[in-house]
């Protein structure tokens, strides 16, 4: 039996390319580890790169494309995505991604309870995978910043030694001057 060989959705094969293209990594490039991109500056995006790949300078079209492959907008106010399958070391993975299904054009009630049972049963599991993945980056951050927190002890510990140190060469200057001025005057 022959199988189909997957096919890659060419909106998705041309964001891999941009984010993968070093000549753009002052507008778009991966971040956090290459699990999401961000788009850093938005009118050179729209002006240039969005004409070159997509025919089109509206941003907000672009976007519309990325929520109907299931991309998340990680943060309210920039512009970082994010998707399960979007990684800079997953090439492999860009096949399952696939485009939103509309649930529009359903025949019958029973089939389409089915569809809609099993399309929030395929987005509870989503939002499991997303959970997985946030509740990774807080156990980074949190031992990023246990780290960081053992660094400034340890620079603390370091800066009352060199104080102490310092007070102490204050004290053998002024034993010395006093000595100094001791001898003279006598």
């Amino acid at each position: 039996m022959e199988y189909p060989l997957p096919i890659l959705v060419p909106f998705i094969h041309k964001l891999w390319e941009i984010v993968n293209n070093h000549q753009y990594c002052q507008v778009i490039s991966w971040v956090k580890h290459g699990d999401c991109f961000e788009i850093f500056d938005i009118d050179r995006f729209s002006s240039h790169i969005l004409p070159t790949f997509f025919k089109t300078k509206v941003l907000s079209s672009f976007t519309r494309q990325l929520n109907m492959y299931g991309f998340r907008k990680l943060k309210r106010d920039t512009f970082v995505y994010a998707h399960l399958n979007f990684k800079e070391s997953r090439k492999d993975k860009l096949f399952d991604i696939r485009r939103k299904k509309n649930g529009s054009n359903k025949l019958v009630k029973n089939h389409e309870n089915s569809l809609n049972l099993k399309k929030m049963n395929e987005e509870i599991e989503e939002i499991k995978k997303w959970k997985h993945f946030a509740i990774q980056n807080m156990a980074e951050i949190c031992q990023r910043n246990l780290e960081i927190i053992a660094k400034i002890d340890e620079i603390e510990k370091k800066q009352n030694e060199i104080n102490f140190e310092l007070n102490q060469l204050k004290g053998d200057i002024f034993e010395f001057l006093a000595d100094f001025l001791d001898s003279k005057i006598t």
